[in-house]
């Protein structure tokens, strides 16, 4: 509670669900608009009860409400906290991965800070490490979420790089809360008849081999270093993580559902690849958003950013096509790139006519958090 009193903050129990449901409930109703041109929004209270019963009874989920006076809880706000980072990066921290924000407009501009700095609370209590790293999701449509991560962004600071200091250095600047990674949207046909338009369909475009593999791994392992040059803490790379990339990148290879693409140049060198990876569900485990016949593309890569308007499209175009082809209808695509990846980003907005709408932001919080109450 405030010193005005005005509003009250708590962690969600087993008794608070039928709040918790409202909230998010009407929260999503709220989103949907801006959402269902792409996904399809479910709303079942059965589904979504049974969704949040569950994460509830996990460990390393909570929820945290937020209401005003002794008024019913007006926002929500879950997060799940983790020990590891995915394995090919080495942030030696654990993570707080806010999901979502649930709540209005005018009420997370008052409470968003205050439910953020709970979580990053209850996330240090849990964690048997003592550093922690901050991930939020925001929404385009979402200004007040945008408003808070802008809080944190000017507020932040790091108290911990020395321990860094033997890869890269840090600045004041990055050691504040930054957009991390944009993830774009778009409509297969659509996607398919603006690259068309100005195509040079190349022939170097290829299904992806095992003989590939060692030449995917070391552009993925470049791309990997360029990104922790732009957030050196959670993309830190991993020791062995040329090693275990190239164990999934052969486990994919095996199956029959990814599509794996290489380019690759007059001399046998690879100038770029991607990986589509089919599924109906939006990457945030957000049990009520459904692609349409989705896609998921993460890692995709090219040699040379000069590159993305030719070797990139030419990839792009070729997987969006193998999947449309083979679902026999519309599909929704998705394509996650650095917030740094001006040329890739430039390809997708430009030539593709994707729209970003959520970013992922990354707070290194260090041995303090700095919000609301300090």
């Amino acid at each position: 509670m405030n010193d005005e009193g005005t509003f009250y903050l708590k962690k969600a129990t087993e008794d608070d669900l039928s709040s918790l449901l409202r909230v998010i409930s009407g929260a999503r109703a709220g989103a949907a608009e801006h959402l269902t041109e792409l996904f399809s929004v479910e709303n079942s209270p059965g589904t979504q009860g049974e969704v949040l019963r569950k994460a509830s009874a996990s460990h390393d989920t909570a929820f945290f409400l937020a209401g005003f006076a002794h008024h019913e809880p007006s926002a929500a706000l879950w997060c799940r906290h983790l020990e590891n980072a995915p394995p090919v990066y080495q942030p030696d921290r654990s993570i707080l991965s806010v999901t979502s924000f649930h709540t209005s407009a005018d009420a997370v501009a008052l409470v968003g800070s205050h439910l953020l700095d709970a979580a990053i609370k209850w996330a240090k209590s849990v964690s048997a490490r003592d550093t922690l790293l901050v991930s939020t999701i925001t929404w385009a449509h979402d200004t007040a979420m945008r408003h808070v991560s802008a809080h944190y962004h000017t507020t932040s600071t790091l108290r911990e790089s020395a321990g860094y200091h033997d890869l890269f250095t840090l600045e004041g600047e990055d050691a504040r809360m930054r957009p991390a990674t944009e993830w774009y949207f778009g409509r297969s046909y659509t996607i398919l008849s603006t690259l068309r338009a100005g195509a040079r369909q190349s022939q170097t475009v290829r299904r992806a081999t095992p003989s590939d593999l060692p030449r995917i791994v070391e552009l993925s392992r470049r791309k990997r270093h360029d990104y922790a040059r732009y957030q050196p803490i959670f993309w830190r790379p991993a020791k062995d993580a040329e090693q275990k990339q190239l164990d999934f990148f052969g486990w994919l290879l095996q199956q029959e559902a990814p599509l794996l693409f290489v380019s690759e140049a007059s001399d046998a060198s690879l100038h770029g690849f991607i990986i589509a990876m089919p599924g109906d569900r939006l990457p945030l485990n957000d049990p009520a958003l459904r692609l349409v016949n989705g896609i998921h593309i993460d890692d995709f890569t090219v040699a040379d950013e000069d590159l993305w308007s030719t070797v990139g499209r030419d990839l792009l175009f070729t997987a969006v096509t193998a999947h449309q082809d083979r679902v026999g209808t519309e599909a929704t695509i998705n394509v996650i790139s650095g917030t740094h990846d001006r040329a890739k980003r430039k390809l997708l907005e430009g030539d593709a006519h994707m729209r970003s709408l959520f970013t992922w932001n990354i707070l290194p919080a260090g041995n303090f958090y700095k919000g609301s109450d300090t």
